[in-house]
């Protein structure tokens, strides 16, 4: 089974039900583990996936409610 890494990350929510808002919908920082690929993150339940190339500004969506969120790694 491949190994997933953890991270120390802040996380961004800026779409809710396909709808854009700023500056961010809800903000939090915790751990997250990634697949090896960093394709999929998986933070407090959520099962978020990489996105290529959307116009949200998120870097993943949520596989279960199409959200885009913004994952970034925490420095602290």
């Amino acid at each position: 089974m491949p190994q997933k890494r953890k991270h120390k990350v802040h996380v961004a929510q800026l779409t809710a039900g396909g709808k854009y808002a700023y500056p961010w919908i809800s903000h939090s920082t915790g751990e997250a583990e990634f697949t090896a690929s960093y394709g999929t993150c998986y933070y407090n339940g959520l099962v978020l996936v990489r996105d290529h190339g959307s116009m949200s500004g998120g870097n993943y969506i949520d596989q279960a409610t199409s959200d885009a969120y913004r994952v970034t790694q925490s420095k602290v």
